[in-house]
């Protein structure tokens, strides 16, 4: 027995292909060349904060654990170039 579709109360039907704009030609965003560099600058100075935060900041172990995982997590997205 083949199932049966039933309309919910309520739903919107989807778009067909031809309606929903994947035929249209759009470009890419472009992006700045010095932005991503720009980004990693900036997440170079925040991991500098971090860790000067981590050796000098008074706080529980419980924060400090947290604090040396976004260091840590930090220093794996930077890469070996660190």
């Amino acid at each position: 027995m083949a199932t049966r579709v039933v309309a919910h109360p309520g739903t919107r039907p989807t778009e067909r292909m031809e309606n929903c704009g994947h035929d249209q030609d759009t470009p890419p965003p472009a992006h700045p060349a010095g932005a991503p560099r720009a980004r990693r600058t900036a997440e170079e100075k925040r991991l500098a904060l971090l860790e000067e935060q981590l050796r000098h900041e008074l706080m529980d172990e419980e924060e400090r654990c947290e604090l040396r995982d976004r260091v840590l997590r930090l220093r794996r997205k930077l890469g070996p170039s660190r």
